[in-house]
């Protein structure tokens, strides 16, 4: 019996990458991550309609639990052996995640390869100690909005009861909150950078030209065009996609002021003060624009990044 039979995938890449040196790949995929709720899907969709970028549904590569092959085969039109051979193949987990991104970009016969998966926005340190060339991108939308959202989420897991209460609400508010400071703590490296809902709706155009100069990729109109793209969708992201497109969006940003009772609105001003004074929700000022990384990032800021998430890197290495 082998290691994988005996330990499963989880525990043979902690007991196996606990003997080698840590695995820095030279692939450099784009990661999006940000609290659900908040426009990945839609993001997801404008990105994988560009003729060079790959952008799937949910793989959760970069998680600690990884979907089963079977999800994966499902979600992403792959075979399911191909991934189990791809789990059982590689030592480490990083090195699982190159050979799947590669076997992504070879499927879809693209040159760029992003994932889109909320909770990648928890393992920023992981993405950049292993992939030091890749690019984060946090998707982040006024938390009020997706209090109102996420707490009638099945995937919340809320009680029943909880749902149209305060006490649910704050829970939502709470989640929301938790993700953005994950994403805030990385705002100094080179390779991370925010994108807001808010301005993906109003300006998209505009919007994503400084998100595709940041990724270093050539625009393409394409990426204003998800009609086609929302047919592909499995139904859940579907239905986050038209949530997020014709009219509807627009009703969408500062649902709070009509759907929270004043207590309700109160409340979330309350939990969310400090992150929605930071990221400009509360003053009404426009978000710093997208920081763009001159053509190949640099060997010296590249080492200067690493450094950056090296105490990260410590704390969270034994649950790779």
């Amino acid at each position: 019996m082998g290691l994988y039979e005996l330990l499963g995938y989880r525990r043979r890449w902690q007991v196996l990458s606990g003997l080698r040196r840590t695995y820095r790949s030279s692939l450099a995929p784009v990661v999006i991550g940000g609290c659900g709720g908040s426009g990945t899907t839609l993001l997801r969709a404008c990105l994988d309609a560009h003729p060079e970028i790959a952008c799937g549904p949910e793989s959760t590569v970069f998680l600690r639990r990884v979907s089963s092959q079977v999800t994966l085969a499902q979600r992403l039109g792959m075979p399911a052996d191909l991934i189990d051979d791809l789990l059982r193949g590689y030592p480490s987990q990083a090195q699982f995640i190159e050979a799947f991104g590669r076997a992504v970009l070879q499927q879809g016969g693209k040159g760029v390869w992003a994932d889109k998966t909320p909770e990648n926005i928890g393992r920023i340190a992981f993405v950049f100690r292993h992939f030091p060339g890749a690019r984060f991108v946090h998707v982040v939308r006024d938390g009020r909005d997706v209090a109102c959202s996420i707490r009638h989420s099945s995937w919340m897991k809320l009680p029943t009861a909880l749902r149209g209460a305060p006490e649910g609400l704050r829970r939502a508010a709470c989640y929301w909150a938790s993700r953005i400071r994950a994403g805030l703590a990385y705002r100094s490296d080179p390779r991370y950078t925010e994108v807001r809902y808010e301005d993906l709706v109003r300006e998209p155009e505009r919007t994503l030209r400084h998100l595709l100069n940041f990724l270093e990729v050539q625009w393409s109109d394409a990426v204003l065009d998800r009609g086609e793209v929302g047919q592909e969708l499995n139904v859940s992201e579907r239905r986050g996609l038209a949530r997020a497109t014709g009219p509807i969006y627009l009703t969408s940003v500062g649902r709070w002021q009509t759907e929270c009772t004043a207590s309700e609105a109160s409340l979330l001003q309350s939990e969310l003060a400090s992150e929605l004074a930071t990221l400009g929700y509360l003053s009404g000022r426009a978000m710093p624009r997208l920081q763009l990384v001159p053509a190949g990032l640099r060997a010296a800021e590249a080492e200067t990044a690493r450094q950056r998430v090296a105490a990260d890197s410590a704390r969270s290495a034994a649950g790779d």
